[in-house]
């Protein structure tokens, strides 16, 4: 499994919310090799639909 960058997974967030009327809930999992940053939060929290 490669690992994502942050940027990467934004962008998959971004691009999941705007193809869906769902609520999105992210949860950070360092052992699955992606540690998002609070300004990598702050940037999913600023999505519309992401609840949490």
């Amino acid at each position: 499994m490669a690992t994502k960058t942050e940027d990467q997974v934004i962008e998959y967030v971004r691009l999941l919310a705007d193809n869906t009327n769902l609520a999105i809930m992210f949860y950070n999992s360092p052992q699955f090799g992606i540690i998002m940053t609070p300004y990598g939060m702050g940037q999913l929290c600023a999505i519309p639909n992401v609840v949490g």
